[in-house]
C-alpha cells in the first residue's frame, strides 16, 4: 500500500519534480515532497494549488527600518522622520520580489 501511494504521488507530481526554481536554487519538489503533498491531498488537508504555492513562495523577513535605517549625510532629521513615517505606511507587499529588495532602498 505504501509503495502504491509513493508511485501515485511521483506520477501526479512528476512535472513538479522536473521544474527547476532559480529563485530557490532547487527543484520544486523532491520525491519526499511529492509523497507528502499527495497524502495531504488524500486527507483533504491541502489542495494541489496550495501545496504548489507553498513550494514556490519566496520567504523572506521584512527589513526593520526603524532599527537599521539611518539618514543620508545631507538629510535633515525632520525630513528623515517624514520619510520613515511614510515608509511604514506604504503597502509594498504587492510589488514583485518584496521584501527581498527592501533593505537596499
Amino acid at each position: 500500500m505504501l509503495e502504491c501511494i509513493a508511485r501515485c504521488a511521483t506520477d501526479k507530481y512528476a512535472l513538479c519534480m522536473k521544474q527547476w526554481l532559480p529563485s530557490h536554487n532547487k527543484y520544486m519538489f523532491t520525491m519526499a515532497d511529492a509523497v507528502r503533498a499527495f497524502i495531504q491531498n488524500l486527507l483533504f488537508e491541502k489542495t494541489e494549488e496550495v501545496v504548489m504555492w507553498e513550494a514556490t513562495i519566496i520567504k523572506a523577513d521584512r527589513f526593520d527600518a526603524a532599527k537599521f535605517a539611518r539618514p543620508l549625510p545631507s538629510q535633515p532629521a525632520s525630513e528623515f522622520k517624514l520619510f520613515s513615517d511614510c515608509w511604514q505606511r506604504m503597502p509594498l507587499m504587492d510589488i514583485h520580489h518584496f521584501p527581498l529588495w527592501e533593505k537596499g532602498v
